[in-house]
């Protein structure tokens, strides 16, 4: 599956399928059209783990549509690629949104599985460091989202000195995690103000991810060294997550 956006002040986004058997593109599926440059996207799909409601996998878009209010949406076909579902409003905001990361969680109790992402959203269109917001859905892959959770409000050392997140879910359709739910790992860019060497990395963790808002900050990497870029995956075969990062000093 692969995302195209094409124009110049005009985007226009398509999902498009490969045949990786085969090879060549086999379909093109219009999504979205609008004036504007968009700033944001990421795609997740369940093709591991399939949800209960897949035929046979089901793939998630999320974008990001820039106009007076910014807009985050969310567009998920059931059915491989083939058809997708009506375009969903995730969040709206009076200011920026950036990067975005989605994944795909799915647990023994949740075999329906669920979508999560995770933003950054800046007050104003040069800034480089702002708030990290999360949602997932909350009943299935297609009944809407919930409301967006302001995740570095929750502590004071970390409120607008965010940015480029990145979110993995764990995922299996025999077994729970020891909350009978489904983990939710962000990893995060934190600015340390004062600090010449700049960036560290920051987590946040939720053991009830479906249902639940008690999500709590950690340490990655906190040294003198200049650590950006970071990005998380989930390894199911040994329920661990993995977490990469670049790690440098000023020169």
């Amino acid at each position: 599956v692969d995302l195209y956006l094409a124009g110049s002040n005009t985007s226009n986004v398509y999902m498009d399928i490969y045949d990786a058997t085969h090879g060549g593109f086999i379909s093109i599926q219009g999504i979205d059209s609008y004036t504007g440059i968009t700033r944001g996207y990421d795609i997740a799909t369940d093709y591991k783990f399939p949800s209960s409601v897949a035929s046979p996998y089901c793939i998630g878009l999320t974008y990001i549509k820039p106009a007076s209010y910014d807009s985050l949406f969310l567009v998920v076909s059931t059915d491989s690629g083939a058809n997708y579902g009506p375009k969903q409003i995730v969040a709206t905001t009076t200011g920026f949104f950036r990067q975005i990361s989605m994944a795909y969680g799915q647990s023994g109790g949740y075999t329906n599985g669920r979508f999560f992402l995770a933003w950054e959203q800046f007050a104003n269109s040069g800034d480089t460091l702002g708030n990290l917001f999360t949602a997932y859905t909350p009943f299935d892959l297609v009944s809407g989202t919930s409301a967006p959770l302001d995740l570095d409000s929750l502590y004071s050392t970390t409120a607008y000195q965010l940015r480029n997140p990145r979110i993995a879910t764990s995922q299996s359709n025999i077994t729970s995690n020891d909350s009978n739910n489904i983990t939710a790992l962000i990893v995060v860019e934190r600015f340390t103000p004062g600090v010449s060497t700049g960036s560290n990395i920051l987590g946040f963790a939720n053991w009830s991810a479906v249902n639940g808002t008690a999500w709590t900050g950690f340490d990655i990497v906190n040294t003198l060294q200049n650590t950006i870029q970071p990005d998380v995956s989930f390894d199911p075969a040994f329920s661990n997550f993995l977490v990469t990062y670049y790690n440098g000093t000023t020169k």
